[in-house]
């Protein structure tokens, strides 16, 4: 394991202590995902809440739910037509030429 993400996204010191202590970078959100772990938010909600607050460099926490995999073909040809390009966290640090840092959370590179 190279990066971590919490649970829930809950960034509480003793977690993000043991991630320092394990050398661990924690991923965290450099977006709004609409809820998209919620089965009421519908494809088009998770779409605008994502495009409405993506940039250069976020890092992306989406579920594997019906909804958001919808949502997916609404994002992905508007990111491509913004020059968007989706890679891993890993190559993102590589591409910005950045150490990941560890035990504090990383929304945005």
């Amino acid at each position: 394991m190279t990066m971590t993400r919490l649970p829930y996204l809950s960034e509480n010191k003793a977690a993000l202590q043991v991630a320092k202590e394990l050398e661990l970078p924690v991923l965290g959100w450099g977006f709004e995902n609409g809820k998209d772990w919620d089965p009421s938010v519908t494809p088009e909600m998770i779409a605008k809440a994502v495009l409405d607050t993506v940039n250069d460099g976020a890092v992306g926490c989406l579920h594997v739910r019906e909804n958001t995999c919808k949502a997916l073909d609404i994002i992905l040809p508007e990111l491509k037509k913004r020059d968007f390009c989706l890679v891993t966290p890993e190559e993102l640090f590589k591409q910005k030429g950045i150490t990941p840092p560890v035990g504090v959370p990383i929304h945005n590179i």
